[in-house]
C-alpha cells in the first residue's frame, strides 16, 4: 500500500492540479465577469455544471451578457477536455493498480499455500528484518507477516521473490493463509511480550509440531514464553550484553563470526544436521564419512542422539548414528549437499 500511494500521488498529481486549476479559473472568470453581481457560490455552482455538462439551467442569466456566454462557450470546450483527460488519467491509474494489487495477493497466496516445512517470521522490524535477511540468505523457504506496509514493501524491493503478508499475524486467519499448519518453525518478533505470548499459544493450537522461538523483552516475560509453549527465548537484552562483553574480550572472534555473516559473496555458516535412520552416513567413523573432502565442510561439534552434552571438536574415530546432530561450519550449498544424504 505505500508503494500504491507513493505511485498514486506521482502519476495523479498533474490531473488532480489540472482539474483545481480549470474550476478555480472558471469560478474566478464569472466573478469578474459578473462585477459583484453574482455570489461565489453561483460563481462556483455555474462552473461545476458547465464543467461537468449536467445542464442544471443558467443559475447566472447569462443570455443577457454576451461576454458571459463567450467565456462559457470556452470554458466548457477546454474544460471538457482537461475534465476528461484528468478523470481517464486517475481511473486508468486505479483500475490498473487495483487489478495489479488483487493478482499479486492472489498468486502470492496460492503459491503459499503450497509451501511446505517452511519458516514464518511474524515482525519485519528492526529484529525481525534480520531473521528475513538470514533466512533469504540461507535459501530457506519462510513468510514474513507485519502490519508495517512500508517495511515490508521495502523489503519486497531488496530481496527477491519475498512471500509476506501485511496483516495482523495474531489473526487465526492470517497465519493459516501463511500456511501455519505445514509450517517447520516460527519466529515471534512482535513489539512486545504479551503480543508474543498471545501469537505462541495461537501458533501451537493451530500446529502443536511446529518449533516456536519467540523474543522476550522482559525475563518475566521470557519465563511465561516458555511456560505458554515456545521452545526457546531470545532477550535482545541478554544477546546485547554478551556482544558487549565479547568485544572487549574476543574481539577477533567476533570479527569472523560478523564477516561470516555479513560476506554477501559467500553464504558460509554455521549449521545444524541431523542423520536420518535410513541414511548411508550411519555407522561410519567420521574419517570415512568424507564430509570434509565431499562436502567442504569442518564438523564443530556432535550432539548424540538423547544427549545434552555437545561433543566439541570430535575426534575422527568417531561414529555417527542415527539422530546425531552435526554442528558443521562452511558454505550452504555444501550443508544442503550433505543434508540429502543424511536423510
Amino acid at each position: 500500500m505505500g508503494t500504491f500511494l507513493r505511485e498514486l500521488r506521482a502519476r495523479t498529481i498533474v490531473p488532480v492540479i489540472l482539474l483545481i486549476s480549470i474550476f478555480v479559473i472558471g469560478t474566478s472568470g464569472y466573478m469578474i465577469i459578473g462585477k459583484g453581481e453574482w455570489t461565489l457560490l453561483n460563481c462556483a455552482f455555474m462552473t461545476a455544471i458547465t464543467l461537468s455538462t449536467v445542464g442544471y439551467g443558467d443559475i447566472l442569466h447569462i443570455e443577457a451578457s454576451p461576454a458571459a456566454m463567450i467565456y462559457t462557450i470556452i470554458l466548457m470546450l477546454v474544460g471538457m477536455g482537461i475534465v476528461l483527460y484528468s478523470v481517464s488519467v486517475i481511473t486508468a491509474f486505479l483500475v490498473e493498480e487495483g487489478f495489479s494489487i488483487l493478482f499479486l495477493e492472489h498468486r502470492m497466496l496460492k503459491k503459499m499455500k503450497k509451501l511446505n516445512n517452511h519458516y514464518i517470521v511474524a515482525g519485519a522490524g528492526s529484529l525481525g528484518e534480520n531473521v528475513v535477511r538470514e533466512f533469504q540468505a540461507n535459501g530457506v523457504d519462510f513468510v514474513a507477516i507485519d502490519q508495517g506496509e512500508d517495511v515490508l514493501e521495502q523489503l519486497a524491493e531488496e530481496l527477491t521473490d519475498l512471500n509476506y503478508i501485511i496483516a495482523d499475524a495474531m489473526q487465526d486467519n492470517v497465519l493459516l493463509n501463511a500456511g501455519i499448519e505445514h509450517a517447520a518453525g516460527l519466529v515471534a518478533c512482535l513489539p512486545s511480550d504479551q503480543e508474543n505470548l498471545y501469537l505462541t499459544v495461537t501458533a501451537k493450537l493451530l500446529n502443536p509440531n511446529m518449533r516456536v522461538v519467540a523474543r522476550a523483552h522482559t525475563e518475566d516475560g521470557g519465563a511465561k514464553l516458555l511456560r505458554v509453549g515456545a521452545d526457546r527465548v531470545v532477550s535482545s537484552d541478554q544477546i546485547g550484553g554478551l556482544r558487549l562483553a565479547s568485544e572487549i574480550l574476543r574481539p577477533d572472534v567476533v570479527t569472523f563470526l560478523e564477516r561470516m555473516l555479513r560476506d554477501k559473496d559467500h553464504s558460509t555458516r554455521i549449521s545444524q544436521i541431523t542423520i536420518g535412520s535410513d541414511s548411508a552416513l550411519n555407522n561410519l567413523a567420521l574419517s570415512d564419512s568424507k564430509i570434509s573432502e565431499k562436502f567442504g565442510l569442518l564438523v564443530l561439534a556432535v550432539l548424540p542422539s538423547g544427549k545434552e552434552d555437545f561433543i566439541y571438536a570430535p575426534p575422527h574415530s568417531l561414529t555417527i548414528s542415527s539422530g546425531m546432530v552435526l554442528v558443521v561450519l562452511g558454505e550452504m550449498a555444501g550443508v544442503r549437499g550433505l543434508e540429502q544424504l543424511a536423510n
